[in-house]
């Protein structure tokens, strides 16, 4: 997984670097480009050798959203990464994720990458930005963190103690005026 790609030369790199290697100089770039490679033997030997090999690459800004097209003609990109704070902050609304221009390029971004069978994960934090992540078709959501999930747990729990607690105090009070 690759963060933050916005050009074709980046994408290019990167399929190289994980599909192609050790091709270099010519015949790299004509694999890259034109998905030439020097005979069908070398593509048989790459293709294994790198069968538990996958490319997944950020589309984290507002230029990388508009080169979409462009990088994934380059060919070789097994999945798309949306990073929403990333993308957000690039489209002028930081961190605002019911923002109708927020949710349309992210829209937008699967949908186009569902035409060419790739599919999109998108890293959400809530359960409602995650479900409206899966609603607008992306295949893998990214749901939280684990440090974000402990917080939660325990500001859950944390909080129903200081119920019992509070009901546990208010019966005490109750018991007491009542003796």
């Amino acid at each position: 997984m690759v963060p933050y790609c916005e050009t074709v030369e980046e994408v290019q790199a990167v399929v190289a670097t994980t599909k192609w290697h050790p091709l270099k100089g010519e015949y790299l770039r004509r694999a890259v480009e034109k998905n030439e490679l020097p005979s069908k033997e070398t593509r048989k030997y790459l293709q294994n050798r790198r069968k538990e090999s996958f490319v997944i690459i950020g589309i984290e800004s507002e230029p990388a959203y508009r080169n979409l097209d462009a990088i994934l003609d380059v060919g070789g990109i097994d999945g798309v990464f949306i990073g929403p704070n990333d993308m957000s902050t690039s489209l002028g609304i930081p961190d605002d994720y019911s923002n109708r221009k927020y949710l349309r390029v992210i829209e937008d971004i699967i949908k186009r990458c569902a035409a060419r069978k790739i599919p999109v994960m998108v890293h959400q934090q809530t359960m409602e930005t995650s479900s409206k992540a899966i609603k607008l078709g992306a295949r893998f959501v990214l749901h939280s963190t684990d440090g974000r999930m402990l917080q939660r747990v325990m500001q859950n729990e944390m909080n129903a103690l200081r119920k019992v607690a509070g009901a546990t105090t208010a019966s005490a009070k109750d018991t007491v005026e009542t003796v």
